[in-house]
Parts: C-alpha cells; structure tokens; sequence
C-alpha cells in the first residue's frame, strides 16, 4: 500500500469510527434523556435478568408494563389509563432494558411524549379514541424507516442516512393512534440469526446473557421480552421474526409475503422477490400479533402499494369448521427435518405438546415426513446470494468494516456463493416453483377419503434452544416456510431445564452435520432458556394460523 492510500484508508476508518460513536452517543443520550433518571444496575447481574425491571421500576410502572396489548388499549380506551403514563413507563422500561441487554438503537422519547399529550387531550376534548389503537407504544426495528430517522440497516457506510418518508405499515398504526417510542437493533447486513453488529455491538438474551436473543430481529425480541415494548415491527427473510422470537419466549408472526405492505423499508437490494422477505408482528401475545395485522391491513395499503393484494384481514370467518359443521384441527408434526435432531429441550416440548393433543377428542394428530430440506436450504441460498453477496460486500467494504463472525460465514463460506447469470437466477426461480407445487401435493396428500389435509404444520423452530453466541449456523427450519412463502408463527412452551433435558449421551447421528450440532449442547449452558415452537399454515391463511394456535394452546395448559 503507497503512503497516499494509506492515508486515504487511515482517514476513512477514523471517519467511519466517528460515526459509529456518534450513534452510540445518540442512543445513550437518549437512554439518559428519560426521567425519572433510572436506579444504578446492580453490582453483579444474574445471567437471567427478566427479574431485574421488577426490582427497580415504580409499581405502577410495572403493573402497566406488564399488561398484553389488548388489555391496554382497552384500558386507554376507557379512560382508566393516559397515553402520557403508559408512554412514560414503557420508555423507563425500555431504557432499563437497554442498559440490561443493549436491544435498542435509539429510543425516541420527545416525538413519544408529544404524541401522548396530543392524544390524551384529543381523547378529553372529544370523548373518543382517535383509533384502535390509542395510546398504545409500539417498538420498531431500526431498517423499517420512520420520516426523519437514520436508516443504516447495521451498515457503517449507511450511518447518517435519513429516512425520507415513513413505512406504510408503521404509517397505518400511528394513524391508528400508536406511538412509536423505540428502534431496535439488528444484525450487520441482518443475514444473521444473532444480532451483532459494528455500530451497536452485540445484543444478548435477556433470559441468559450468554446466550443470542436471536436475529434478525434480536433487538425487537430481547426489548419485548423484558417488557420494554409490548408489540413492535421485525421482519424476515429467512426465520429473522420467528427464531428471535422464539429464544426470547414472546410470539413472532411471519405472514404470507405480501399481506402486509413493505413500501417505506429500508432494504439493499431492491426487485428481489425469489425468497420473499416480509415484515410482521412480534408481541407478548396472541392477541397483539392479531392486533397489528388487522391495523394495518384495515388500512388498504394496496392502493399505494400495488404489490400487495386487497386482501381483507378476515377474523370473522371461523377457519376451523369442517364443511359438516364440525369443528376438528387436524395438526401435522415434523419431528425434526431429517437432517439434524433438535436438542433435547425441544424434543421434551414438541413430544409434550403432541402428548397432549392427543388427549382432545377435538384434535387429530398426524405425523409429517419431512421433505427434501437439502433443496430447501440450496434454493433459499442460491436465490438469495445470486449476486454473489457482491452488494453487502461492496457496503461493508465502502466503510473498510470488518465483517462479524456470522456474516463471515454466511458471505464466505456459503457453498452455494456464486455469481448468477438471468439464466440461471430464471433457472432456480423454476426450480422453487416446482418445489412448492410437490410441497403442495404432500400437504394436499395428507388427506383421507375420511378426512381433509391438515390444517397447520407444528415443527421445531430451531434445532435448539437459543445459541451460545456465535454459535448459530443452522437455519433449515425456518428458512424452509420462506421458500414456501407459508405464514409462521413462533410461540413458547417451556423453558430448559437440566434435569429434564440431559445430553443424550446414546445419540445417533444422521451425518456429520448431526452430530457437530448435537456436540453443541450442553443444558448447564442453556438454563432458563425459552423454548418454542412453530406452526405454519398455507398461503394467505394466516388468520387460520393464529385461530389454530389459539385452539391448540387452550388445549395444552400448563404444559
């Protein structure tokens, strides 16, 4: 290297290291901005830090916090409680959190206050909600652009980029009458299952910080796990909602691609739509998670964005009666995906569950053989990096960022890495479609002359409970409903527990990839871990999935 382009690269690197601590700084004025100022941390923090807001939250701060969606906009509604002291405790709380498991890029506690105060004397002036959701504080991951907030999407070469006009999705809730107050973390170029990145540093699980909160969306799912937010906006391409929601014990919900409108995301690569990528809801509930969709759908965003069908939320049809009136869920179960077994942990909760439905004569049970994940995860790959990553590369080395460990690895050491021609991008886009119409089929083949095909799928999410960072490489069974564009909703069952989840010391592996996941656990590693599960449903059914997992989970208390 010439001493000029030394130079040249010396000054880059301190310019780009000057923006990174300048958004550092914006996030942690933002933390120190909210009164009253937070109580220190305790001097040695547990590695399980749910506890934690409890110990140093006012009591009417976590009595509010605490509460599901659905409880406080009916709340708000009724006047029982202001939008200003709910806005008020969900920022302290999400200030604490920061501080717990750092998940926020930056919270927003002017524009949040100034909103609530309209909305409190809009509501005292008119006797009415200004929408269903008055009042209500929502979270929003960072790449979903807000007007007049940078949007980096966790690139270095992107900070100080400004959103030039609001997502219609985030749009159609604020007129709805929520109040964004936070942004969460994500993943350098988010094509991780962990949340780490240069500007922010790495988000860890609030429930065992050792552990990943999950990514995508890790940031979302680490805030709402502690409370600090109760409904907000992830996305996913390839299971960025559903696994971090999943390791963080909250509900995550990837709809069918196009029911909810994109247009206002900040994204790279613009017109991909091989592996459809969507935005969607993560919530403390069921019942926010329903909320969000029905918002923002009920705002007809197809007549400004003609992507998406006019497609009605349709929450007044029961997708569970049976043609002869009947009201019976037929329920699939993918053990595992016939490539690498899942952890003990999640073995115990999927057995559990199906042991359990079983009991109900309203619940048929059928198992599922898994199809032909290798073509999954080779179409998902292929399609996905048809440029050969050249476009993230290209950011990351604009900014001379050193690339995180799992970006490492997903950009370099993919085998299925190349420089596509159209021809070839057409030839893979063929094989998808020929992919889904045999998924089709199996679905369709899992009917009787007795019987129709089964409702929803139940799987694991992931191979495990939430990963030791650093550790997750494995994305088969979420990316599988990505391919498939099939809706996905990730949901808790049980937590881990050394005693009931010993390390199978009698284990046969399928292959060597079996066997190098299966060396990866341990249960004194993953105590209090949450662990969930997955349910899918077909194409544009999402509203059948969410009545299906409210139907199951009825059934399968206490598990």
């Amino acid at each position: 290297m010439s001493p000029s382009s030394k130079n040249v690269f010396e000054g880059e690197e301190n310019r780009c290291a000057g923006l990174i601590q300048q958004a550092r700084q914006r996030r942690d004025d933002s933390i120190s901005s909210i009164k009253p100022a937070l109580p220190d941390l305790p001097a040695d923090l547990p590695l399980n830090v749910t506890g934690i807001p409890r110990e140093l939250l006012e009591a009417h701060e976590v009595e509010i916090t605490e509460k599901p969606a659905e409880e406080l906009v009916k709340l708000l509604a009724e006047g029982k409680l202001s939008a200003l002291e709910v806005t008020r405790s969900f920022l302290r709380r999400a200030a604490l959190a920061q501080r717990l498991v750092n998940c926020v890029t930056e919270l927003l506690p002017s524009s949040a206050l100034e909103r609530a105060e309209f909305l409190d004397r809009y509501y005292k002036d008119n006797g009415k909600t200004i929408g269903p959701l008055h009042g209500l504080p929502i979270s929003v991951k960072e790449h979903i652009g807000m007007k007049g907030w940078e949007v980096n999407f966790s690139f270095v070469a992107r900070l100080n980029e400004i959103s030039s006009t609001d997502s219609l999705a985030v749009k159609a809730m604020y007129d709805a009458g929520a109040i964004p107050f936070a942004r969460s973390t994500q993943p350098q170029t988010l094509m991780q299952l962990e949340t780490s990145s240069s500007i922010y540093g790495e988000t860890v699980n609030p429930y065992n910080t050792s552990l990943t909160p999950g990514g995508s969306s890790g940031g979302e799912s680490a805030l709402i796990a502690l409370k600090g937010s109760v409904l907000g906006f992830g996305s996913d391409t390839g299971g960025s909602i559903r696994v971090p929601a999943g390791h963080t014990g909250i509900y995550g919900l990837k709809p069918t691609s196009t029911r909810l409108t994109h247009a206002g995301l900040c994204g790279i690569v613009g017109g991909r739509e091989q592996i459809p990528s969507t935005i969607g809801p993560m919530s403390t509930s069921i019942g926010g998670l329903e909320m969000l969709m029905k918002v923002v759908i009920s705002s007809k965003a197809w007549a400004l964005d003609p992507s998406i069908p006019p497609v009605e939320w349709r929450d007044n049809v029961d997708w569970l009666e049976k043609p002869n009136g009947s009201r019976k869920l037929r329920v699939g179960v993918m053990w595992d995906d016939g490539i690498v077994t899942p952890h003990p942990p999640v073995r115990r909760a999927l057995r559990t569950i199906v042991d359990r439905l079983r009991q109900h004569d309203d619940v048929e049970v059928v198992d599922w053989k898994p199809f032909d994940m290798a073509e999954a995860h080779q179409i998902w790959s292929t399609l996905l990096f048809s440029d050969n990553g050249e476009v993230m590369l290209d950011l990351l080395d604009r900014a001379k960022e050193e690339l995180r460990p799992l970006t490492e690895w997903a950009l370099k050491q993919n085998p299925y890495m190349a420089k596509r021609s159209l021809d070839e991008v057409w030839d893979w886009t063929a094989r998808r479609d020929a992919f889904r119409a045999l998924f089709a089929q199996m679905w369709n083949e899992t009917g009787t002359a007795n019987s129709q095909a089964i409702d929803v799928l139940l799987s694991p999410l992931y191979v495990g409970a939430a990963a030791r960072l650093g550790e997750s490489k494995y994305w088969n069974y979420s990316l599988l409903w990505n391919v498939l564009d099939y809706p996905g909703v990730s949901f808790p069952v049980t937590t881990v527990e050394p005693d009931l989840d010993p390390a199978d010391h009698h284990f046969q592996p399928k292959r060597d990839e079996d066997l190098s996941i299966h060396n990866l656990y341990r249960p004194e590693w993953y105590t209090d871990a949450p662990v969930s599960l997955q349910l899918v449903a077909r194409r544009f059914e999402d509203e059948k999935l969410l009545q299906a997992l409210r139907f199951i989970e009825e059934r399968i208390k206490d598990v």
